[in-house]
C-alpha cells in the first residue's frame, strides 16, 4: 500500500510506500480434474502450499543445483467459476482466494512472513555482514 505525502515544504505530491501493510491480494488456480476428496472451497481458513525450485551455480564447486522454494498461504475461498464439459477434455475449473497470511521460504528458511489480521510483517534484512530478522509491528 502507499499513501501521498504533501504539504509544507514538498513542491509537490510523493507517493511512498507503508512499510508492513498490504491491500487485498487474491490467489487463483485452475484445477484440471477437481476432486471431491478436496475441500477447496469450504468456510473458514485453508492453508495452500506452492512449492517449487530455482536451480543455482555454487561459487565453490561450479556445480548447478536445485534450491527448493516455497511459498505457505492461508486463505479464504472467494469463489470458484467455469469449466468444460467437453468430451475428452480437461475441467479446468478456476478458484479464487483471499490471502490472509503467507511465509515464503528459500532452501527452509523464512525469507518473508506476512500476517495481515495479526499485523505480523517480518522480512530476513542484511546489515553489513550480519543477517537478521526485522519484525514491524506483531510478536
Amino acid at each position: 500500500m502507499t499513501t501521498t505525502l504533501k504539504g509544507t515544504g514538498i513542491a509537490g505530491e510523493v507517493e511512498v510506500p507503508i512499510s508492513g501493510k498490504f491491500p487485498s491480494t487474491q490467489i487463483k488456480f485452475k484445477m484440471s480434474n477437481p476432486t471431491n476428496a478436496v475441500n477447496l472451497t469450504r468456510a473458514g481458513f485453508i492453508t495452500l502450499t506452492i512449492k517449487g525450485n530455482f536451480k543455482k551455480i555454487e561459487s565453490m564447486t561450479g556445480l548447478n543445483v536445485d534450491v527448493p522454494y516455497a511459498i505457505t498461504t492461508k486463505v479464504m475461498f472467494k469463489g470458484r467459476t467455469g469449466g468444460n464439459i467437453e468430451v475428452g477434455a480437461n475441467v479446468e475449473q478456476e478458484y479464487e482466494y483471499e490471502v490472509i497470511a503467507w511465509t515464503e521460504l528459500h532452501e527452509g528458511v523464512p525469507v518473508l512472513i506476512v500476517d495481515k489480521l495479526n499485523n505480523i510483517y517480518q522480512e530476513l534484512g542484511t546489515v553489513g555482514n550480519t543477517v537478521e530478522l526485522i519484525n514491524i509491528g506483531g510478536i
